[in-house]
C-alpha cells in the first residue's frame, strides 16, 4: 500500500511538471521526457492522461525544410474550465473570470467604494454569479474563487479578523457570504501575500530568490514574507503587518511605522507641521519640487524604513527587499538613498538589496488568479486520481 502511494504521488508531482513545461513552451514527448529525466513511455502516459483531462493537446508543426516528418508537440490549452478571483483591498474593487491558461473571459470594476457593506458586497457577489451563470452556458466549469481582501485573516476559522475597509469591521465570515451563492470551492487571502504571488510570476524582482520580504507603501503598509520558497503565516495567519511595527517615539507617545512611512503617515504629519491638509498628488508635486518640509518628512520616513528592514534582515536572513505600491512614484531618490542608509547600518558584508518592484498592473488581482489557477489544476489532478483509485 506504501508502494502505491508513493507510486501516486510521483504521479501527481509528474503531471504538474509536464504542465508547467507547458505552460511555457509547447513541446515534443521526447523533449518533456528529456527534461524531466522520464522515459518516453511514461511521458507519453502522463500526456495522454492530460489530455483526457482536457489540460493539454497534440498539435503537428510542419516541417519548413520539408526533411522528416512533421513533428508533433503538445501546448498546454485547458478548454472547458475557469477560475475567478476578487480584490476587496481598495476602493476601486475588481473581479474577473480567467481560464486556466490565464485568458481573461471577463472583469468588472466598480469606482470609488470606500466602505464595503453588506449591500455592496451582495450586489457584487450577484454579479459575479450571473457572469458565472453565463459562463456556464457556455460550457465553462468554474474551479474556484480566490477573494483578496485586506485586514488580518485567520488561517484556522478562515474569518476576516480584522479589516476597516468593511462596514463591520471586525470578524467579517466573507467565505460563508460567497457560500450562498456559489458551491465552488472557495479561497481567501491577504491581498498582501496574493500580491506577491503576483509580483512572482509577472515580475523579475523575485528570480531565483526563496528568501524575500515584500512590502507594499501605500495608504497603508502591508507586508508578505516569502521563506524557502514558501509565503510564511504565522501561527494565526497574521505575518506581515509591518506598519503596526513601532518606528519611533515623537511628543512622548510611540508611532507606527505606517504612521511615518505610509502615504497617509506623510500626508498626516505634514498637516500637523503645516496647518494644511493637502492630496498625495500635491505631496508628491512638492516632493518634485524640493520643497522642503516635504523632503524633512520623506527622508524621515527612508530613515526609519532602513531601521526596520535592517532589523527584518537580521531576524529573518533574507536575500532581498522589494517595494511595491505609491511609494514608487518617489523614484530613484527615495530608493536610492533608503539602499544608501540600509547599508550604512550594517555590520557585514552581504548580499541583500533593497529594489522597488519592477511589476506594472495590478499584482494583488493577478496573484489571486495565478493562486487559483494552480489550486484548480491540483483539484483536476486529485479528483483523477481518486477515480482511479475507485
Amino acid at each position: 500500500m506504501k508502494k502505491l502511494t508513493n507510486q501516486s504521488v510521483f504521479r501527481e508531482r509528474n503531471l504538474k511538471a509536464v504542465i508547467n513545461l507547458l505552460k511555457n513552451e509547447n513541446m515534443t514527448s521526447r523533449v518533456i521526457a528529456g527534461k524531466l529525466n522520464l522515459s518516453i513511455v511514461a511521458t507519453d502516459k502522463i500526456i495522454e492522461e492530460l489530455i483526457e483531462l482536457n489540460l493539454v493537446e497534440s498539435v503537428i508543426e510542419s516541417n519548413t525544410n520539408k526533411r522528416g516528418r512533421p513533428a508533433c508537440k503538445y501546448i498546454y490549452s485547458p478548454k472547458k474550465y475557469c477560475v475567478a478571483a476578487i480584490d476587496l483591498s481598495t476602493k476601486k474593487i475588481k473581479w474577473n473570470f480567467s481560464t486556466l491558461d490565464l485568458k481573461i473571459l471577463s472583469e468588472l470594476v466598480y469606482e470609488d467604494i470606500p466602505t464595503i457593506t453588506e449591500n455592496i458586497l451582495k450586489n457584487i457577489v450577484m454579479d459575479m454569479k450571473k457572469q458565472a451563470d453565463k459562463l456556464e452556458k457556455e460550457g465553462y466549469i468554474l474551479q474556484n474563487i480566490t477573494i483578496s481582501s485586506p485586514g488580518k485573516i485567520s488561517k484556522k476559522t478562515h474569518i476576516i479578523a480584522y479589516a476597516p475597509r468593511f462596514e463591520k469591521v471586525y470578524n467579517i465570515d466573507i467565505i460563508s457570504f460567497f457560500q450562498k451563492y456559489f458551491t465552488c470551492q472557495l479561497f481567501l487571502d491577504n491581498d498582501i501575500n496574493l500580491a506577491l504571488i503576483g509580483e512572482m510570476n509577472l515580475g523579475c524582482s523575485f528570480e531565483n530568490i526563496t528568501d524575500a520580504i515584500y512590502m507594499q507603501l501605500d495608504y497603508g503598509i502591508g507586508g508578505s514574507l516569502l521563506l524557502n520558497s514558501k509565503i510564511y503565516y504565522g501561527a494565526n495567519g497574521f505575518s506581515g503587518e509591518f506598519g503596526l511595527v513601532k518606528a519611533k517615539k515623537e511628543n512622548n507617545r510611540l508611532i507606527n511605522l505606517g504612521g511615518v512611512c505610509s502615504v497617509s503617515g506623510m500626508l498626516e504629519r505634514y498637516e500637523k507641521k503645516t496647518g494644511e491638509g493637502i492630496s498625495y498628488h500635491k505631496f508628491l508635486e512638492l516632493y518634485n519640487d524640493k520643497n522642503s518640509t516635504v523632503l524633512e518628512l520623506v527622508n524621515d520616513s527612508i530613515n526609519n524604513l532602513a531601521i526596520f528592514c535592517y532589523d527584518i534582515v537580521n531576524i529573518f536572513d533574507t536575500e532581498i527587499i522589494v517595494l511595491g505600491g505609491a511609494i514608487r512614484n518617489f523614484g530613484n531618490y527615495y530608493i536610492e538613498k533608503l539602499d544608501k542608509e540600509f547599508l550604512k547600518l550594517k555590520e557585514m558584508e552581504s548580499y541583500e538589496k533593497i529594489v522597488f518592484s519592477d511589476c506594472v498592473g495590478d499584482v494583488k488581482i493577478m496573484g489571486a488568479i495565478h493562486f487559483s489557477v494552480t489550486q484548480a489544476i491540483n483539484k483536476i489532478i486529485k479528483e483523477r486520481k481518486n477515480n482511479n483509485v475507485k
